[in-house]
């Protein structure tokens, strides 16, 4: 009888390890993927902005001083400061005022990045996670979260350890305020 739950223990044990190593390999596969796609995207912003600057360019020909190319030089700053932000931006750590560590701004596939939908950070189901509305640093009512907007006390972003803002919707932000909505939309990988 030993023997036999012995065995069995020892076979359960094998196939427990295989999920978990097939679990992992799935997660490697997967944070290649959205490398390559992240990769992909900036191939693309490149070409977008090449795209407008050539625009930009032959409307100037065209009609120099024109509302239209004040629009397409507005846009084309946009997209190169977009481009500078994610460059500048790009593994800084998110710190809350007690000191909790919650994640750094990076690409989706980063399991510690505030916007790794399955991660720690980046989960709206983990109370670690700027993005869960019933916890202490993504609730609307919590004076730690960046998204109550009267907060005195909202999250600091650090780059190479120094602050460079206070990431929150509100005003109360110093040095100065960054929206979170913000950098969702500047790091999205769509």
């Amino acid at each position: 009888m030993k023997r036999l739950l012995a065995g069995t223990l020892l076979v359960a044990t094998i196939a427990v390890s295989g999920s978990i190593g097939q679990n992992q390999h799935d997660i490697d596969g997967l944070q290649k993927q959205a490398r390559e796609l992240a990769q992909k995207r900036q191939e693309l912003m490149k070409k977008q902005i090449e795209l407008l600057q050539e625009q930009l360019d032959l409307l100037k020909r065209g009609a120099p001083g024109s509302k239209a190319v004040l629009a397409m030089q507005s846009i084309l700053d946009l997209k190169l400061s977009q481009e500078r932000v994610r460059n500048a931006l790009d593994g800084a750590r998110i710190v809350a005022s007690d000191g909790t560590y919650l994640g750094r701004i990076g690409p989706s596939y980063d399991f510690e990045s505030i916007f790794c939908t399955y991660g720690d950070y980046g989960a709206t189901y983990s109370t670690k996670s700027i993005w869960c509305t019933y916890g202490d640093y993504g609730a609307s009512y919590s004076e730690l979260s960046p998204f109550c907007s009267y907060s005195t006390k909202p999250p600091k972003v650090l780059v190479d350890g120094n602050v460079v803002a206070s990431l929150t919707v509100g005003w109360f932000g110093l040095p100065v305020s960054l929206s979170p909505k913000a950098l969702k939309v500047i790091f999205s990988d769509d």
